[in-house]
Formats: C-alpha cells, sequence, structure tokens
C-alpha cells in the first residue's frame, strides 16, 4: 500500500462572516487589501490537514465553526469560494462568493466521523454522503512522487472540504481504524485498539462521566421502586 502524504499550501485569503438575517448561511470575503501575484503568494499558508480535521470536528455550533474557518482562512469548498480573472484594474469577479449552510458543514462533519468508524463501501450510505463527498473526492488532485527514495500517493487539497475528506481516505488506505466516542456530547473518532474489551471512550474522563450516569439512573429507578 502507497504512503500518503499531503502537498502544495493553501491561500489564506478569505474572511468568514454570519449572515445578519439567516442564522445557517455564512457568507465568504476576500480579505481586504491588495491581491496581486506577490500578496497571494504572501497569503500560502500550510495547514497540518489531520489537525484541521479535529479541530473541525470539535466545532459544536456556528459561532465555533466560524471561529475555525476565520483561524486559517481558506476556502471551504470550490462551490462557496469567489472567482476572480485578471489583477489590479484588469480584476474581474466571474463568480460571486456563495453562502456557505451551517446545516450543510454540521452533515459533513457528521459523515466524516461515521466515514472514519465505517468501511469505504458504506459510505455513500452515510448521511451527509451525497453532492460534497462525491465532488470533493472527484476534484482532489493526487499525484505519485518519490520522497526519500519511496514512491508516495501525494493528496494536493486546495478547500478545506478537501484536506479533511483526504484524511479520511489516507486513514482508510492505510487500514487504521476508528470508534466513536460513545459519550453522546463527544462522539469524537479515536484510533482503535486491539484489546478486549473494546475502548469505548476517547478520554478516560468521558469514561468516568458515563459511568456516573449509569450509576445515577440505576440509583434513581432503585428509589423510584422503593419510595
Amino acid at each position: 500500500m502507497l504512503p500518503v502524504t499531503f502537498g502544495w499550501p493553501m491561500l489564506s485569503a478569505f474572511k468568514f462572516e454570519p449572515d445578519p438575517q439567516d442564522p445557517d448561511l455564512i457568507w465568504t470575503r476576500n480579505k481586504p487589501g491588495p491581491v496581486g501575484r506577490q500578496e497571494l503568494m504572501a497569503r500560502q499558508l500550510w495547514v497540518d490537514p489531520f489537525e484541521a480535521r479535529q479541530r473541525f470536528l470539535r466545532a459544536r455550533d456556528r459561532e465555533e465553526i466560524l471561529s475555525f474557518l476565520n483561524s486559517l482562512g481558506a476556502s471551504w469548498s470550490h462551490e462557496t469560494a469567489p472567482v476572480v480573472s485578471g489583477e489590479g484594474k484588469s480584476r474581474i469577479v466571474l463568480h460571486e462568493a456563495q453562502p456557505i449552510f451551517i446545516s450543510g458543514i454540521l452533515e459533513f462533519q457528521e459523515f466524516t466521523r461515521l466515514a472514519l468508524a465505517r468501511p469505504f463501501s458504506k459510505w455513500q450510505r452515510l448521511s451527509g454522503g451525497g453532492y460534497l463527498y462525491v465532488e470533493t473526492i472527484r476534484s482532489l488532485e493526487t499525484q505519485c512522487g518519490e520522497k526519500k527514495r519511496v514512491l508516495v500517493l501525494e493528496f494536493v487539497p486546495t478547500t478545506l472540504s478537501q484536506a479533511i475528506l483526504g484524511t479520511v481516505i489516507a486513514d482508510k488506505l492505510a487500514k487504521n481504524k476508528y470508534r466513536l466516542c460513545e459519550l453522546p456530547e463527544c462522539r469524537m473518532p479515536f484510533k482503535a485498539g486491539t484489546r478486549q474489551p473494546p475502548k469505548r471512550f476517547c478520554l478516560g474522563a468521558h469514561r468516568t462521566v458515563a459511568a456516573m450516569r449509569r450509576y445515577r439512573r440505576k440509583k434513581s429507578r432503585k428509589e423510584g421502586k422503593h419510595p
């Protein structure tokens, strides 16, 4: 199996703002400042896709999603970023930025969680495994190369959704197995070990919280039977 690496920096040229009228919408704006070639080169950002995935999966609401997007400034997807031609006075906006739907991001977030814990053959049946999943995979550039005399498969994501999905594909190719934390408000994926019985929580603190809840429920049932 070929090792997978990630190449090329992303363009950190965007800011994300909430729609004042619709809480489900986020607008992609160009960061202020010149947009010439040198300015664009200065805005190149190397993104650790696995770290970005962790941060993305921990975002729980619009404010946390906005914070995640703005911390990187890279476009979420090709469909939401503006399309511009030319520079300076000859600059023409060919396609205005489209709004990002919070509900769509949360759906993709749930898909990412489940895709890590399920085999690839099940992906198309998962919630959120529709248009974004198909288009992101098709547009994720891949190339084979050599690094330190080893043949590798390199992913070249240009959007955050590509980078995140690329990490899931990389984990599948590496045959890394994940489970979802069973604490309902967490559900973070974590690498499954070989121990039996299998680990059920990503953190020991979450295991303690779940145990305390079971204890309280059991105690409440007993008190209900014996007033």
